[in-house]
This record gives C-alpha cells, sequence and structure tokens, in this order.
C-alpha cells in the first residue's frame, strides 16, 4: 500500500508575487519493491543544485523505479548524462484551490496505477501451476 499525504492548502499572497496555493504531497510505501520515492523529477541544469527549480515529470513506472536513482546523474563517465530523479515529495505552485484540487485528485489516480502494476509484477514473479 502507498499512502499519500497532502499537506493544507493555502493562499500564498505575497506583495512582490503571484497569488499561488502551494500543494505539497508526499508518499510513504509499506508494499515489498516499491520504494517511497515514486515521483519522477527533471534537474533543471541551468542552476548548480538538485532543488526547488527542478521540474515535475510524472508518478514513476514500475522500470523507473528500478533505472532511476534518488539523485541525478549528470556525468556517467561516459558523456552520458541521466537528469532524471525520484523524490517521495512532490511539490506544485497552483494557480487556484481548483488547479491544486484536480493535481490532487490525478496524482492519486497515477499513484494507484502504480500500485496496480507492481501488484501485478509481484504476482508473476511467483511460481504458479495450473491445472485446466
Amino acid at each position: 500500500m502507498i499512502t499519500l499525504s497532502r499537506e493544507a492548502v493555502a493562499v500564498l499572497d505575497e506583495p512582490d508575487s503571484m497569488q499561488v496555493w502551494p500543494l505539497r504531497i508526499t508518499a510513504v510505501s509499506d508494499t515489498e519493491g516499491v520504494p517511497d520515492a515514486i515521483f519522477v523529477y527533471h534537474r533543471n541544469t541551468m542552476t548548480d543544485e538538485t532543488g526547488d527549480s527542478d521540474i515535475f515529470e510524472c508518478v514513476a513506472s514500475g522500470p523507473q523505479l528500478q533505472e532511476l536513482g534518488l539523485e541525478p546523474v549528470l556525468d556517467d563517465g561516459d558523456g552520458n548524462a541521466i537528469p532524471f530523479y525520484r523524490s517521495d515529495v512532490c511539490e506544485f505552485h497552483c494557480r487556484s484551490e481548483v488547479e491544486a484540487a484536480d493535481l490532487w485528485a490525478r496524482i492519486q489516480v497515477d499513484v494507484a496505477e502504480l500500485s496496480d502494476n507492481m501488484a501485478a509484477a509481484l504476482s508473476l514473479s511467483l511460481a504458479e501451476e495450473v491445472e485446466i
């Protein structure tokens, strides 16, 4: 099972910025083979550090859970870069309460799909015998 927690969404209205509704979701998994870090980010290579300016891409697929690490690989020694990484938290700055509610619902659907796919994959890893 994957548990999603959403922090309360309240309007941020700062004098020198736009009005935004921040949405922060944290994932915790108690399913074997499914880590907490299920959210895929694309590192913004225009900055020096991984962090706030990185771009949320998606809820990870099963293969992405295996292929992507918790830190982006900017140079693997062979000149290749994998600027994607996984995190257990996803954050958005929404333009309205409706957009925040919509994103919250869409993330839940995507995580449910990941959970179903991982359960199916784990069931295939078990030996089975059927008489027909």
